[in-house]
């Protein structure tokens, strides 16, 4: 018999019998494993996740899912087994790359970026935009010791042009980190929290915002 949570003390902020949304995740590496334990304890229901990878020892210094007997598994895998276990009820996990010519048409629901390159988050965009059956997407970032979350409305014709003009660019173009400083994993946890707190928003109707930006060094908050 699987686990089942009592949700009772939290419905008014999120109730997961009357959400009716499966998340799907691509990238299951810091931002991801963070976000997801968080996501199943809020009660999300169904869950979708995409990565080719497997864990890594640095993984388990910069996530709050991955443990050193996970080193060298499936990073879905260890995922989809944790998920079950916190009581989500259905998993789907694909250990590959998502590839938005082969498989775009297959999202549907919440959408979360949780990868590490722009060039991903462009592919992930053109499998999003104007996509009528994704309702939100989030795209997170983090660098250091902070964090970015775009909130968008895929069919939204104001939040696409924003987007796509002001948060898509080149690789090139984002600042580099010295190696020591690339992550940790606290601003993770903390941009998997909000990424929740906006799930929470949207299921009941509330204004979600477009940005939040956290410098968690210096607790400098912009919220737009």
């Amino acid at each position: 018999m699987s686990f089942r949570a009592d949700y009772s003390n939290q419905t008014g902020f999120f109730n997961p019998a009357t959400f009716g949304h499966e998340v799907t995740l691509i990238g299951c590496g810091g931002i991801g494993a963070s976000a997801l334990p968080i996501l199943a304890t809020l009660g999300i229901p169904k869950i979708t996740i995409w990565d080719p990878d497997m864990v890594e020892p640095r993984n388990i210094a910069s996530t709050i899912l991955f443990g050193p007997d996970d080193v060298g598994h499936a990073k879905v895998e260890v995922a989809k087994r944790e998920l079950i276990r916190l009581g989500v009820e259905d998993v789907t996990i694909y250990e590959e790359l998502f590839d938005p010519g082969k498989h775009g048409n297959a999202l549907s629901g919440i959408v979360i970026s949780a990868v590490d390159s722009m060039a991903a988050r462009k592919e992930i965009w053109e499998a999003v935009a104007w996509n009528g059956p994704v309702p939100l997407y989030l795209d997170g970032r983090i660098g250091g010791e902070q964090f970015q979350l775009n909130i968008v409305n895929p069919t939204d014709p104001d939040d696409v042009t924003w987007y796509a003009e002001h948060q898509l660019f080149d690789d090139a173009s984002a600042a580099p980190l010295p190696c020591a400083e690339r992550n940790v994993v606290y601003p993770s946890a903390a941009l998997g929290s909000v990424m929740a707190s906006r799930l929470a928003l949207f299921s009941r109707g509330k204004p979600t915002g477009r940005m939040i930006f956290l410098h968690m060094g210096t607790l400098q908050v912009l919220q737009y």
